[in-house]
């Protein structure tokens, strides 16, 4: 058994999904401080985190491949 299929399944996508939402997040949160314009790219970037965080919960509930 390898170290890479020990690992549960939709780990991966649903931390990256975790950082882009927290790094969307707070690049919002600092444009909204600062008083510009908050960028469509950061809420992209929160949509595409919101995703990859589903799509990881989804894929580790499914059945064996």
């Amino acid at each position: 058994m390898t170290a890479a299929s020990s690992r549960p399944r939709g780990v991966v996508p649903r931390v990256f999904g975790v950082i882009m939402i927290i790094l969307g997040s707070m690049n919002c949160m600092l444009a909204w401080r600062g008083s510009f314009e908050i960028s469509l790219f950061y809420l992209v970037l929160i949509g595409f985190g919101l995703f990859l965080f589903c799509f990881g919960a989804v894929r580790a509930t499914s059945g064996e491949p």
